[in-house]
């Protein structure tokens, strides 16, 4: 960087870190995993030679969505708890918001949905007014961020009514700041609260107009989500033949950018398509490596687990469902 020819001050310091988290957001929506964690090694020694706490908790907090989206949930919500300590110690609004989204989502993936959506809804809570159109150095708006995933938690829950609240709240303040990052991660909730209600037909619009702007606009990090998403209401729907190729591209292209976060979920569900598919072999393979791509293993405190509930077109045998953080 050209910074780094520059004589050292504490300006010249404050600019290396800042252009580095601005990268670090378009390095998130290509879901360059590997450039995000030289940019953290490069930040976190700059921020402590300055002593500057607010700059220690940047990166603290970038680290807990890193940690996060590896699979590491558990040093994830460690760097998420120190990086809100710092916020609440400085009063810095933008850093809480930001660190609680992280934590929010981390304590979710490890099972504990009550913790999550406590922390989620005082993020929503907090974001009123003026505060639902900025992003607060986020790649998306914080306001859809914590809505999107309070639906994934009361989901979890069986709460559909306010779910449903919570993502319609999602879609309108994707739509009204006009940021096609944001308004897919609002379909995506969408997409996970029709899985739990069945509710595929009113879903799917939403979902397939999510998947066309990640496609045209290059949200990479969002493929594996959104295509395991669509393929799943497709094979809910009997669209057999449409749902296999997605689910297959969701789980192909989290295994290439290794995101770790939900991929035995997308791997349960290729397997239940294949299954009903009659390709058992596919089937069998996937169903077993599922669990493997826990972020850890069961019994071990995350409530991360495989479940396999009946199904009145399966059969006897049928592929595990995982739900995976």
């Amino acid at each position: 960087m050209a910074l780094a020819h520059l004589p050292a001050s504490r300006q010249t310091q404050e600019q290396a870190i800042d252009l580095r988290f601005h990268m670090s957001n378009a390095l998130f929506s290509l879901g360059e995993f590997g450039r995000i964690l030289q940019i953290l090694r490069e930040a976190a020694p700059i921020a402590e030679a300055m002593d500057d706490r607010r700059q220690e908790g940047r990166v603290a907090s970038l680290m807990t969505e890193y940690l996060w989206m590896i699979g590491d949930n558990d040093r994830a919500a460690i760097s998420g708890q120190r990086a809100l300590s710092l916020a609440n110690v400085l009063g810095d609004f933008a850093l809480q918001a930001r660190t609680q989204c992280f934590l929010g989502q981390t304590y979710h993936s490890l099972g504990d949905y009550p913790l999550a959506l406590d922390v989620l809804r005082r993020t929503m809570a907090s974001l009123e007014g003026a505060l639902l159109s900025k992003r607060l150095g986020m790649p998306f708006f914080p306001a859809v961020f914590s809505r999107l995933w309070t639906v994934f938690g009361l989901a979890e829950l069986g709460a559909f009514a306010e779910a449903r609240t919570r993502a319609a709240e999602a879609v309108r303040i994707a739509e009204e700041v006009a940021h096609p990052f944001s308004r897919v991660a609002a379909s995506v909730g969408v997409g996970q609260l029709a899985l739990g209600t069945m509710d595929y037909a009113r879903a799917l619009p939403q979902l397939e107009q999510g998947l066309t702007l990640c496609r045209f606009w290059h949200f990479p990090i969002w493929l594996p989500w959104i295509t395991s998403l669509v393929g799943s209401l497709y094979a809910g729907s009997g669209r057999l033949a449409e749902a296999i190729p997605l689910l297959e591209e969701a789980v192909e292209r989290a295994t290439a950018m290794r995101l770790m976060a939900w991929q035995a979920l997308r791997v349960a569900r290729l397997s239940e398509a294949y299954l009903r598919v009659s390709r058992r072999e596919e089937a069998l393979a996937h169903a077993v490596q599922a669990p493997a791509t826990l972020p850890r293993p069961p019994g071990t405190g995350a409530r991360s687990v495989c479940l396999a509930p009946p199904r009145r077109d399966c059969g006897a045998a049928r592929a595990p469902r995982c739900r995976a953080g």
